[in-house]
């Protein structure tokens, strides 16, 4: 997985970048054929990583227990991530390829989308022990739970809703109270690994998470330079002439503990037990 998330560019300046003229003879100009190269490897990217398998012994298995009573794994959250992460860049490139002028705002926001959720998933995996990525991961699992919570406080609130039955409202309440329950767990586990003092409450704890931008931030630095022999890939935010690049992450090699992955096998990713 930690792979897959450095692979969000190219590998090599001659082979893969945009102003590359291996695609000319089809006709494309160098910006379509960059587009067509995007789009096949994100396309590559997604098979790859709905079939890979963690394994016996793998390293992230230990994470992923470790997150059982919550029902969440860290492999799953690190997919997820990366999923979005590919499935933006899969519509950016649609977007790009369908129209001759840009959307400005909405193919940046597409590209944000994607970064951040590519940085998230490198930046998970990248911690060097197992109390480093189940600190990171907690982080991420303790807002998306949050972010949750409010979505489901502000449905509760609309008049719409207010007509379900007593019985849709049970299994709402209950659900609600669950996730409240993983919410206080993963404090729990912050006091008892970290730990801080004074202990952290929900809030504490929630103010101090990292945010995004610093994910991102970590995440590039993580990455070579743009200048150096592993190659670039500039993503234009339009389809004739008006350019807006990006330079997304650069390719590390496969980590120790990932799984073995086969494109004939079945997608393996497991949907989060809610």
């Amino acid at each position: 997985m930690r792979a897959i998330a450095a692979r969000l560019t190219t590998r090599g300046n001659e082979a893969d970048s945009v102003d590359a003229s291996s695609n000319a003879g089809r006709g494309s100009t160098p910006i379509e054929a960059g587009y067509e190269r995007l789009s096949e490897r994100t396309e590559a990217a997604i098979t790859q990583l709905t079939s890979i398998q963690i394994t016996s012994g793998a390293v992230i298995l230990a994470d992923d227990q470790f997150f059982h009573p919550i029902h969440r794994t860290v492999s799953q959250d690190v997919a997820q991530c990366l999923l979005c992460a590919l499935d933006h860049l899969r519509f950016l490139v649609w977007s790009l390829q369908s129209r001759n002028e840009p959307f400005p705002y909405a193919q940046a926001s597409l590209m944000r989308t994607a970064i951040t959720g590519a940085a998230t998933a490198l930046w998970m995996v990248s911690g060097e022990t197992p109390l480093e990525r189940r600190r990171r991961a907690m982080e991420f699992m303790f807002n998306d739970l949050r972010s949750r919570l409010s979505w489901m406080n502000t449905v509760a609130s609309e008049p719409m809703h207010q007509q379900h039955p007593p019985s849709a409202w049970e299994a709402f309440e209950r659900l609600r109270t669950e996730l409240q329950h993983r919410l206080d767990w993963i404090v729990q586990q912050a006091n008892t690994l970290l730990p801080p003092d004074p202990p952290f409450t929900r809030r504490t704890y929630g103010q101090q998470t990292t945010s995004d931008t610093d994910i991102v931030r970590a995440a590039g630095a993580m990455t070579p330079p743009s200048g150096s022999a592993v190659g670039t890939l500039s993503l234009s935010c339009s389809t004739r002439g008006r350019h807006s690049a990006v330079t997304p992450m650069r390719d590390r090699g496969r980590p120790h503990w990932v799984a073995t992955s086969s494109s004939a096998t079945r997608s393996r990713t497991r949907r989060r037990e809610l």
